[in-house]
């Protein structure tokens, strides 16, 4: 039996057991030994962001999402797209009634009627105290949903629950978790089919010809002849695939249209590729200042995609992710960093697999929880987020060329949670204005001062000739160096080919 608000109560009762009562963290905080020589200090904490895909925050909030007039009701008071039965029926939106009101294809956040804090409780509150004969219509009409036990509903929660500023949407499935590039795509092939008869096939090729190569094993696995196939309004690729092969469809259709085509269907495909370059950037731990300015970027690029979308195939085709993608830039700005909640979601394997074994109920939990607690065990044995080398060997010479105690050399390793590996091109900054080829990964130990292992790079420098922002040409150096990591980002350059003997191209 479904629970009416079950996910939403659930959230509630968690908050509930953190914020309220003795010991709650915001006002009562909790004893941590952390301060200078052991000192005790009092920790207090805040809720930042809830974050999920569009199920995840309905359910939390107990919203009705897509299904009601206001698909966005914690945020905005926008309206969902008009049914195609009331189009077919010539009912008139409300849209085209009242200027002041918008639907899911607008393009100006500023117009969407925004929602305070307050504003969603003084909807709450309404909700509460509505008759119960007009309660079905206000809840499709504000898109929220009574449940006096639900997280919305909870007033002793409100100071620590912020609905309006606390509520994010997941980029990835915005975006590339059967989101928007996975639809949009489709929709321009299918367009370019009809018009030059070109299909995935042809970037295949087009890959081939050009001599594009990559470190990723498969890196067309996003758009072999199976996905092809078998994908029809969405690609059926996964987030990984989608952000790894984007460059190269971009690529392919730069080298048939120009990179000023004038057609909107050209436009807003070029338009989502930079969008996702600002968001591949973001992921790889962009923040501060420099996340700020990607958040004013991805403001001025989202508005121009929606308007090329728009005019390229019509206010019938816009999805509620459209809408999500408008706020998105707001929320990386507010947390001057973009949150993503796959990190999470790849745990769900280790929950799956500790329990497939199990075929009494009995023994599940017990033995589920004991695999889970293994499973964590042998992840902090070798945390992916520790910068270490893999498989090394002692490397003696470079150690006496740096004073150091000792040093150990390897093909791989990862750095502040990105993989490195030798023959991988590779840009040092998120500007990527500092190309590397990667030769080797170095680890030492300086023989004076902090014991604590400091690691770098053999490379060949890169100098480079040209750039277009969406690919550039480098002369790589024939000489190695060492190049010591501080706290570097590293940006995989995931396709390039080889121009000259010491001369490639990169696809951003």
């Amino acid at each position: 039996m479904k629970l009416s608000g079950g996910v939403s109560r659930l959230t509630r009762d968690l908050l509930r057991g953190m914020f309220l009562g003795s010991k709650g963290l915001a006002d009562s905080g909790v004893a941590l030994p952390i301060g200078a020589d052991g000192a005790t200090l009092v920790v207090r904490m805040r809720l930042c962001a809830i974050l999920g895909d569009e199920d995840a925050i309905n359910g939390m909030f107990f919203t009705k999402g897509a299904s009601g007039i206001c698909p966005c009701g914690t945020l905005c008071g926008v309206t969902n797209k008009q049914r195609a039965q009331d189009v077919a029926n010539g009912v008139v939106s409300a849209p085209m009634l009242d200027e002041d009101i918008v639907d899911i294809s607008c393009n100006d956040l500023s117009r969407c009627c925004l929602r305070s804090d307050e504003d969603v409780w003084a909807l709450c509150d309404d909700l509460a105290t509505c008759p119960k004969q007009d309660l079905d219509e206000r809840q499709h009409a504000t898109g929220l949903k009574l449940h006096a036990e639900t997280l919305l509903f909870d007033i002793p929660l409100r100071p620590y629950v912020l609905p309006a500023s606390t509520t994010h949407g997941d980029a990835m499935h915005i975006l590339v978790a059967n989101g928007l590039f996975n639809s949009d795509v489709m929709l321009f092939m299918r367009w370019m089919k009809s018009s030059i008869g070109a299909s995935f096939s042809n970037v295949r090729r087009f890959y081939d010809d050009e001599g594009w190569t990559s470190t990723i094993p498969q890196p067309l696995s996003g758009i072999n002849e199976t996905r092809e196939e078998h994908s029809t309004k969405l690609l059926k690729c996964n987030a990984s695939e989608g952000l790894t092969v984007y460059p190269i469809l971009r690529a392919f259709v730069v080298s048939v249209y120009g990179t000023q085509a004038a057609e909107p269907q050209v436009q807003a495909f070029l338009f989502l590729c930079l969008i996702l370059d600002e968001i591949s950037t973001l992921i790889k731990g962009m923040a501060g200042a420099m996340a700020e300015q990607a958040a004013a970027r991805l403001r001025d690029l989202v508005k121009r995609y929606m308007a090329a979308f728009g005019e390229a195939y019509g206010e019938s085709k816009f999805r509620f992710k459209h809408h999500q993608l408008l706020h998105l830039p707001d929320w990386v700005h507010a947390m001057k960093r973009l949150l993503i909640c796959f990190v999470l979601e790849r745990k769900h394997f280790l929950a799956k697999a500790a329990l497939q074994w199990h075929k009494r109920l009995r023994s599940m939990s017990r033995g589920g929880l004991n695999g889970m607690l293994l499973s964590q065990l042998r992840l902090l044995e070798s945390p992916g987020w520790a910068s270490q080398l893999l498989d090394s060997v002692p490397y003696p010479e470079i150690a006496a060329s740096l004073v150091a105690q000792h040093a150990r050399i390897s093909r791989s390793m990862r750095w502040n949670g990105a993989g490195v590996q030798c023959k991988n091109v590779v840009f040092l900054n998120y500007a990527r204005t500092y190309l590397v080829r990667v030769v080797g990964c170095v680890a030492y130990t300086p023989s004076e001062g902090s014991s604590e292992e400091k690691y770098g790079l053999i490379v060949k420098g890169g100098e480079r000739i040209s750039s277009t922002g969406t690919a550039s040409v480098w002369r790589v150096n024939r000489d190695c160096s060492l190049y010591r990591l501080v706290d570097e980002p590293v940006v995989q350059a995931t396709f390039f080919r080889q121009l000259d003997a010491d001369v490639i191209e990169v696809l951003h």
